[in-house]
């Protein structure tokens, strides 16, 4: 059942999708300190609920219009950078 929802879910979601043009951006890689020694003192239910009030935290409140990826325990976020927040780098 869950599998079906997803899987309607991503068909909707890659009809709406766009091709992608080259831009410069910010990759954000977040990775939860002490999570894996958590993971494995803690019940598997448990872990999987931190990790995902954590994450739906992060994106709604830091990132919310921004493309984001899981990457297992992970989370990879892309933010534009425009021509105005350039800086050089050494």
């Amino acid at each position: 059942m869950l599998i079906s929802i997803v899987d309607r879910l991503l068909r909707k979601l890659l009809n709406k999708g766009v091709s992608f043009t080259s831009e410069f951006v910010i990759a954000v890689n977040a990775d939860i300190r002490g999570f894996t020694s958590f993971n494995e003192t803690s019940d598997s239910k448990e872990a999987a609920l931190f990790i995902s009030k954590v994450y739906k935290k992060l994106i709604s409140e830091y990132f919310p219009k921004n493309f984001f990826k899981l990457t297992g325990d992970g989370l990879l976020v892309v933010v534009p950078c425009h021509e105005k927040q350039k800086t050089n780098v050494v």
